[in-house]
């Protein structure tokens, strides 16, 4: 639940704006403009992992997707700067 990610990651805002299933680990990712934040759920929605992204490089986080080699890309929109593509290449662990 929202609350529950809320409460866990100590996220206050936390307003999806995008989601995207990783197409090796059937994991989903949710990304939120407002705390600038990221999650990773189960395909049961566990919560797996969150972090906060890098204001330098997403000042307002609204896409998300994954590669045909499973990089990830965030997409920020551009209102008043320049819109950008962040690409995070797949590290196997």
């Amino acid at each position: 639940s929202l609350q529950e990610i809320k409460s866990s990651t100590g996220i206050k805002d936390f307003s999806p704006s995008g989601i995207a299933r990783h197409p090796a680990s059937g994991t989903f990712f949710i990304i939120s403009a407002n705390d600038k934040a990221i999650i990773e759920l189960s395909a049961e929605g566990k919560l797996l992992s969150q972090s906060k992204l890098q204001n330098k490089l997403h000042r307002q986080p609204e896409g998300i997707t994954f590669g045909g080699d499973y990089s990830m890309y965030i997409c920020d929109e551009g209102a008043k700067h320049t819109a950008t593509l962040t690409r995070y290449p797949f590290i196997r662990k």
